[in-house]
């Protein structure tokens, strides 16, 4: 009798041990669905961020661009009226040039 409590015990410990481990699992599983989740959103964040970056640098080129092309035309400007040409009428000026 004493073989068969001892099976039976043995059967209680790896019934137990199957629960334990399948309890594991489950959590671990849980665990792995987190970690893609939050991998997703840094992946958005970043490539947002990202985004966000890129598009910094082109209105920073951007802005380059235009205090290029505004020294650009204060230049042409200032050369203009050098030579007579107003920028408010210049009809007036091209019948001053006839």
């Amino acid at each position: 009798m004493t073989m068969e409590i001892l099976l039976g015990i043995n059967s209680l410990l790896m019934l137990f041990g199957l629960f334990c481990a399948r309890e594991w699992w489950k959590g671990h599983k849980t665990q792995h669905e987190q970690l893609a989740k939050a991998i997703e959103k840094l992946a958005e964040i970043y490539a947002s961020k990202a985004a966000v970056f890129r598009a910094h640098k082109r209105l920073d080129a951007l802005e380059e661009s235009s205090a290029d092309h505004a020294e650009r035309i204060v230049r042409l400007e200032t050369e203009l009226e050098l030579t007579g040409w107003s920028r408010a009428c210049p009809s007036k000026t091209t019948s001053e040039t006839k």
